[in-house]
């Protein structure tokens, strides 16, 4: 708004006798319309800037009561806790994971799944009413069938998809030979 009023002073004191004539009506300056258009322009924008600022602040001041700003503080140390309690749930998890407690039961549950799995490849495997089922090799001591058994029985999460993937092994197998 000032650039566009001492433009327009400029114009009007370089030529004070055309803007006699112009206030007059009786000449018509093309700059000094467009200058004063421009001092209106200005004008008017900067009475909108300071109107919406007025109602920006306003606002602002509605919304920042001292209970809407405890509210928010309350939900930003909220948010604050969340991400703490992820971050330590997060850090418990990879020491958990390093610990030797997990690599011990990691270790044990790796050597129960290749006891099944030598287990399951010795005997036989039959598909009965969609169900897999096992039958010991004939031949075994009553000691070592119960012994077999046990193994399996001790994890039958693992035993099942150990089962379920010797019994694809062995469904391949068979159709390749064909």
């Amino acid at each position: 708004m000032d650039e566009a009023a001492k433009n327009l002073k400029e114009i009007r004191d370089n030529s004070p006798f055309r803007a006699w004539l112009h206030d007059r009506k009786i000449w018509r300056s093309d700059l000094l319309a467009e200058a004063e258009t421009a001092v209106n322009t200005a004008k008017q924008n900067h009475d909108h800037a300071c109107y919406l600022t007025g109602n920006a602040r306003a606002d602002l001041a509605k919304q920042a009561t001292p209970e809407t700003l405890a509210e928010r503080e309350k939900a930003i140390e909220d948010q604050q806790d969340l991400e703490r309690d992820k971050v330590a749930e997060i850090e418990a998890m990879r020491q958990a994971l390093h610990s030797p407690e997990w690599l011990d039961e990691a270790e044990r549950q790796v050597n129960h799944m290749l006891d099944v799995q030598e287990i399951v490849s010795a005997g036989q495997l039959e598909q009965s009413w969609g169900q897999t089922r096992f039958s010991h090799p004939p031949g075994l001591s009553a000691q070592e069938i119960e012994r077999r058994d046990a193994v399996l029985a001790e994890q039958p999460e693992i035993t099942k998809a150990v089962m379920e993937k010797v019994a694809q092994e062995k469904d391949r197998g068979l159709e390749m030979d064909l």
